[in-house]
């Protein structure tokens, strides 16, 4: 198992220096076609050692965590609402029915445009685009998940005939816990890249998050530091995604 667990590892950290060096070799070609102006385009060394200069900013790190605080704030809302109402959906074929074109409207909603239309009436707009974001997806993750229960232990359950409650407690969340897990995992990265879009939007004073200082360092034409921030919230959202790869991978094995 370990030795499984270890390749595992092993594989996914030579595709990622693969794929890394492959953004290096992009990145130094667009530079040499932007030599001559190194105002719009710095070079790649530059950029990666002002992005590791960053983590030592106190103002940097501290928008990175209310980033990550909104972020989780919203995947729970959002995970454990949409896991309730698919629970619901999953024992009752009419509400399945009656709540599936919602659904589907919240997935089919272009979220990067309507941030446009939330900021001019909210100031919890990123809350609200990484909710569009996870709601739908965990929502279809756990009801499928949960239908495959009542599918294969139907006859079992309806044999013990006891309240729903302790159904849903003892045979239910149990064996589909997985399933809602993988899917909160899978939109952390995604709810992850949505948050960070809907800072950069924003323009509040107060607001704090690496997408504010991404805005900031476009408004004021501090292209260093655009990129710096930019390539640092790639690598940091890469990180998440490569974790979580691993732990699933490390899981199935």
């Amino acid at each position: 198992m370990k030795k499984t667990t270890l390749k595992t590892i092993s594989k996914s950290a030579i595709n990622t220096f693969i794929a890394l060096g492959l953004i290096v070799l992009v990145y130094e070609a667009c530079y040499l076609v932007f030599s001559k102006r190194s105002d719009v385009f710095p070079e790649f060394f530059h950029t990666l050692q002002l992005s590791i200069s960053y983590l030592g900013d106190k103002e940097v790190v501290v928008s990175l965590g209310w980033s990550i605080y909104r972020v989780l704030i919203s995947l729970l809302i959002s995970s454990l609402l949409a896991y309730f109402l698919a629970l619901i959906s999953a024992r009752y074929n009419f509400f399945k029915k009656t709540i599936g074109p919602l659904i589907y409207v919240i997935s089919a909603i272009p979220v990067t445009a309507i941030v446009l239309i939330l900021i001019l009436f909210t100031k919890i707009t990123c809350y609200i685009i990484v909710f569009l974001i996870v709601f739908p997806l965990v929502y279809k993750a756990s009801l499928s998940s949960i239908s495959n229960v009542y599918k294969n232990y139907g006859d079992l359950i309806k044999l013990d005939e006891r309240n729903l409650m302790y159904i849903n407690l003892k045979v239910v969340i149990p064996l589909s816990s997985k399933g809602f897990l993988t899917s909160v995992s899978q939109a952390l990265g995604i709810a992850l890249k949505g948050e960070i879009a809907g800072e950069i939007f924003m323009s509040a004073n107060r607001f704090k998050g690496i997408g504010i200082l991404i805005r900031n360092a476009f408004d004021t034409a501090n292209i260093d530091r655009l990129f710096a921030l930019t390539f640092l919230a790639i690598i940091f959202v890469g990180i998440f995604d490569l974790a979580i790869h691993l732990i699933k991978r490390a899981e199935a094995e």
